[in-house]
């Protein structure tokens, strides 16, 4: 069972090294990496091109000049080479064992599986940074009740920073990132719409915590409430997309204790008491930006 490795980049040459690192610290060799190069003007190529010279794994370089999520995720299908396709962010670090995890996962499977995507677990890399615990919270909270026994019940929670799809499913139903909502913020919500798409023809899901990265999120006020705006708006135009679809397909009971569930979080992550005040008042101020932004869309 063999897995093609795929990460997008642009202008993140520092990551896209420590995450490179990571991939070659594997406790297995990976069978392909593919990076897809969106016209980067950093040391991008120079740097994946030393990677690839000086490493065992079989190394693909692929340059796409074209914008847009949907995009440049599809050139990462297209370009695979085998059945099974994982995605991992340039500003992601892989656990030593990600890798093996996957591969031992799909080995699991029987062979009539209808599992096609596998959602991975993804942790903050700035674990002591408030902004970065609370982009992770904010992740935890959207997809903690959409999972259950390591079951996906809502499809969008599919995430590609840590992800991976079977591309034959892919090509048999004739799916693939939607380039059409390019013109709508770059495309973002690319994998909840695909997710969506998924879902639509039948496809399963699962949640598999073994597959763990480190993603580096945001560790300033600034790139956390602007992550939140650019984000939001994005998932507005998804919303749009598969609103009618959502409410005429999909039931889920979302039994979860939002309060239980914070007070767990911040005791976990040891918050002292001004963490967890502070921590608290940008959780309000961050709903009441996600209302207003929402309430300003709908109102053109």
């Amino acid at each position: 069972m063999k897995i093609s490795v795929v990460i997008v980049s642009k202008n993140r040459s520092n990551d896209l090294t420590h995450c490179l690192g990571s991939l070659l610290s594997q406790s297995i060799v990976l069978d392909q990496l593919i990076l897809i190069d969106n016209n980067s003007t950093d040391k991008t190529k120079e740097i994946f091109s030393n990677f690839a010279k000086n490493s065992q794994i079989p190394c693909k370089y692929v340059l796409e000049k074209r914008k847009g999520y949907p995009t440049v995720y599809n050139r990462g299908l297209k370009e695979a080479k085998n059945t099974w396709v994982a995605f991992i962010d340039d500003d992601c670090v892989a656990d030593v064992d990600w890798y093996e995890s996957i591969k031992k996962e799909l080995l699991s499977l029987d062979i009539n599986t209808e599992i096609v995507a596998i959602l991975g677990n993804s942790q903050t890399y700035y674990k002591n940074n408030l902004f970065s615990l609370l982009t992770l919270f904010k992740d935890k909270i959207w997809k903690g009740s959409k999972i259950k026994k390591n079951k996906v019940l809502d499809f969008e929670i599919l995430d590609n920073k840590n992800i991976v799809y079977n591309k034959n499913f892919l090509i048999k139903n004739k799916l693939s990132f939607d380039e059409s909502r390019v013109r709508f913020f770059n495309g973002a919500s690319e994998d909840c719409d695909l997710g969506m798409q998924i879902f639509e023809k039948k496809g399963k899901a699962k949640y598999l915590p073994e597959m763990l990265v480190f993603h580096k999120d945001p560790h300033s006020s600034f790139q956390f409430y602007r992550k939140i705006y650019f984000s939001t708006l994005g998932h507005i135009k998804y919303e749009e997309k598969w609103s009618n679809f959502r409410k005429n397909n999909l039931a889920i009971n979302h039994d979860f204790n939002f309060f239980r569930f914070t007070m767990s979080f911040m005791n976990e992550n040891k918050l002292s008491f001004l963490q967890k005040v502070l921590f608290a008042v940008n959780l309000l101020l961050m709903a009441f930006l996600l209302k207003g932004i929402k309430f300003y869309v709908k109102s053109f």
